[in-house]
């Protein structure tokens, strides 16, 4: 089972998975939105916090810190949550999506 855990504080965007999932296809799903994002974070030269290691997840990035790539941003987090609500509602054996804001 992998758990992924979702905030929007207002300030602040964080993106935590955890647990490695043992069907491949959810595993590399999670692993393409999840490197995707983090990717468009790097490109945005923001300030950011970012812990990738296999089965494991940890992003956070400051709104502030966004600049003109805010839009950009907000875009890509709901690509990231609509992927991993997909993932969820296919494998709910597999994939849960808690939502914090």
């Amino acid at each position: 089972m992998t758990k992924i855990i979702l905030s929007d504080t207002g300030e602040s965007i964080h993106v935590k998975v955890k647990g490695h999932n043992e069907d491949s296809k959810v595993c590399a799903s999670i692993s393409t939105l999840v490197l995707t994002f983090s990717q468009m974070i790097l490109d945005s030269n923001s300030k950011s916090r970012m812990d990738l290691e296999a089965g494991n997840a940890d992003i956070s990035v400051r709104k502030d810190d966004l600049g003109m790539y805010a839009l950009d941003m907000i875009h890509a987090l709901n690509f990231l949550r609509t992927g991993f609500r997909m993932l969820a509602d296919s494998y709910p054996d597999k994939v849960k999506v808690v939502h914090r804001e």
